[in-house]
């Protein structure tokens, strides 16, 4: 029976490698593939040969990493902003955790080469840890445990205990590998890898007349053979949008990126861009903040009129940001905040929300960004009674500075028949020093003589003559 077993474990090995090269092509093909980062440990090494060895795989494939030893786990994890490493380092938890943190990695990445609107739908997280046959016999199970999550927060995780002693530690590491290229294949077209052969069985059912039957085809997956135990298990790591604008409110997240052209909402996602100099060829993201209660053409025009100064576009690079916090007003409630976010979505305008209603939260945040702001807010920021005091301002001056951050200045009118007001006229006082000068540009050729305040006055008082 173990020759058996043997025999087959050689057969099932090398049909599985080659549905596994089949699938890959096929996955390649898809209109619209995963978009994957793959972190693994302890195994499952033999997925990058079968991936990398697949033209066109970088529509696929982000990024896969093997944080083998332990700190490089926990680094890994830690960049996924996990709170904990799991207790057991082999284990269902671990592959989870391993699982969003690649999810946060994939969006990362995206997000600095191709801009907000470039996070695909389809992206997902593969993690997996395993362990396998060694140099000297394990005293433990031989196991392994795969999982993937996607961007709506769903998950799934398999485990397998192997039956021990049957493979080599290569058969065992080709095993896993196949899970994980299953889990790149969820919720595809591309079928599951289905390979493998079943041992020959006796069939006692009519009378045990010993009749053999013939070798049978593996329909389910590669792994229901011998006395491997496979398991599966979904989890989930948020419900629905509602739940990210309580998870703001609560503290647990620091923002909420949604992106206007998929509509997909993105926890926690890297915005920062620190050394912006270094992302050639890529605009600078550009960011309008406000309370947009409502969202009008001056916000819309000055953030076009911004992309444009820098190269980009609204869907790429640039993103209105909603603080749901205020500086002397309670928190907006949850009702309010998905209201104006409506605002958004309905053009497809992306929409970052922070609990940030002070400028230096912002910038540290939002490294590296051109800031997009009235002369009002320009007027506030330069104004020592805001900061405290002269020396309170060129403090958050300098911060602004060492992150790379820079405004845009529109200017406005304060009222009917009152002159328009500029960066290039402002008062002398609120001139800033002359070593940050630099940070302050005017948003030339743009004028719109509207507010906020104007235009809810306008839908209070309701159509005209009623």
């Amino acid at each position: 029976a173990e020759y058996m077993g043997s025999a087959f474990v050689i057969v099932e090995t090398a049909m599985m490698m080659q549905c596994a090269k089949e699938a890959l092509a096929k996955l390649v093909t898809l209109q619209h593939p995963p978009k994957a980062v793959i972190l693994t440990t302890g195994g499952g090494g033999t997925a990058f040969g079968w991936l990398l060895g697949t033209a066109g795989i970088s529509s696929v494939l982000l990024e896969g990493s093997v944080p083998y030893v332990r700190s490089a786990a926990v680094d890994a994890l830690q960049r996924g902003g996990a709170n904990e490493v799991p207790g057991q380092f082999c284990g269902e938890k671990m592959a989870q955790e391993l699982a969003k943190s690649a999810l946060q990695r994939a969006i990362d990445l995206q997000l600095k080469e191709g801009g907000v609107s470039c996070v695909s739908k389809e992206t997902i997280g593969i993690g997996s840890t395993c362990a396998l046959g060694s140099t000297t016999p394990k005293k433990g199970d031989h196991r392994a445990y795969v999982a993937v999550v996607c961007l709506s927060g769903q998950g799934k995780v398999q485990s397998l205990l192997f039956h021990k002693g049957i493979r080599t530690r290569e058969e065992e590491d080709v095993t896993v590998s196949a899970m994980i290229i299953n889990a790149l294949l969820t919720n595809t077209e591309v079928p599951q890898i289905s390979c493998g052969l079943q041992p020959e069985k006796t069939d006692t059912s009519n009378g045990g007349d010993g009749t053999h039957r013939p070798y049978e085809q593996i329909i389910a997956t590669p792994f229901s053979l011998l006395s491997d135990r496979l398991m599966t298990d979904t989890f989930t790591t948020h419900t629905q949008e509602e739940a990210y604008i309580d998870a703001l409110l609560d503290g647990h997240l620091t923002h909420v990126l949604v992106c206007g052209s998929t509509g997909v909402w993105l926890p926690n996602p890297t915005l920062a861009r620190s050394n912006p100099s270094f992302e050639t060829g890529f605009p600078r993201l550009i960011v309008l903040p406000g309370s947009f209660n409502p969202l009008h053409e001056g916000h819309e025009g000055m953030a076009q009129l911004a992309a444009q100064m820098h190269g980009g576009d609204m869907k790429t690079n640039v993103v209105f940001e909603l603080s749901v916090a205020n500086v002397d007003k309670p928190p907006l409630p949850r009702e309010e905040i998905a209201r104006r976010i409506t605002q958004f979505t309905a053009k497809g305008y992306n929409v970052v929300l922070t609990k940030t209603p002070y400028f230096r939260q912002k910038s540290k945040l939002l490294e590296g960004c051109v800031f997009v702001v009235g002369y009002d807010t320009y007027r506030r920021l330069l104004d020592p009674k805001y900061a405290g005091s002269a020396e309170g301002v060129s403090v958050e001056l300098c911060e602004f500075q060492e992150r790379g951050c820079t405004f845009l200045v529109a200017g406005r009118v304060d009222g009917h028949g009152q002159p328009f007001k500029s960066i290039n006229d402002h008062e002398h006082v609120f001139e800033p020093p002359d070593r940050f000068k630099h940070l302050f540009k005017p948003l030339t050729g743009f004028r719109v003589d509207l507010s906020s305040t104007e235009l809810r006055a306008k839908a209070a008082a309701g159509p005209a003559g009623c």
